[in-house]
């Protein structure tokens, strides 16, 4: 399945998406209020997946509104840096991360946390389906997604 319209990631159909309203972002511009619901529609969509970093400043750069040349303007970087971060030809350090996402007004964050299985186990349930079931699933997801609440439902 090709990824849907406005996809930043394959294998990733993003619903929710409409912007109708905004929030006031960082640098003075509006920043669409959006919900990123995402759902994983290809089994092995995981392995065409960028990088976290290259997640990152992408979704931070694009959430603020800023252009890749705006982005290494403000971070004092040449365009051709963010480019390539963008499109996982190099890796930033850290460091630099850190500095491109607060140029486009972002913090990052880490924690520590406990290893927890479940993704490999909802990974091995999901290798463990025949096609017809994966096919049933979609069907069930795209039928949640387009359904229309009844009159006086909340």
């Amino acid at each position: 399945m090709p990824p849907g319209p406005g996809s930043l990631l394959p294998g990733i159909d993003e619903a929710g998406l409409d912007g109708a309203s905004s929030v006031p972002g960082r640098f003075g511009h509006e920043l669409p209020a959006v919900s990123y619901d995402c759902v994983m529609t290809e089994p092995d969509a995981i392995e065409r997946l960028p990088s976290p970093s290259s997640a990152l400043l992408q979704l931070a750069r694009l959430k603020a509104g800023m252009s890749q040349r705006e982005l290494a303007e403000r971070a004092g970087v040449p365009v051709t840096m963010i480019s390539a971060y963008e499109r996982d030809q190099r890796q930033p350090t850290l460091a630099t991360l850190l500095r491109l996402l607060g140029a486009a007004g972002f913090d990052l964050r880490l924690h520590l946390a406990a290893y927890d299985p479940h993704d490999e186990i909802l990974a091995g349930l999901e290798a463990s389906r025949s096609e017809a079931e994966r096919d049933r699933r979609d069907r069930q997801l795209r039928a949640w997604r387009d359904a229309v609440p009844a009159d006086g439902a909340a």
